[in-house]
């Protein structure tokens, strides 16, 4: 993939809503958007783009873990 190619699809996948992974007042961890995360007054944890994360090792390479 081609620089240019590999901005837009980055650009693509930043404009979908977002998703976060959150921690509820009972203590029970899942993704929900922001509105939810407000709503439910929800800790925020982490956003979850899972594949942005792919793309970007795909392309790019991943580090070990």
């Amino acid at each position: 993939m081609s620089d240019r190619e590999l901005f837009r699809a980055v650009r693509e996948l930043q404009a979908r809503p977002l998703v976060l992974l959150c921690q509820t007042p009972a203590g029970k961890v899942c993704c929900m958007g922001l509105s939810e995360c407000i709503r439910t007054g929800s800790t925020f944890i982490q956003v979850v783009i899972d594949e942005l994360d792919k793309l970007l090792e795909e392309e790019l390479g991943g580090a070990e873990n």
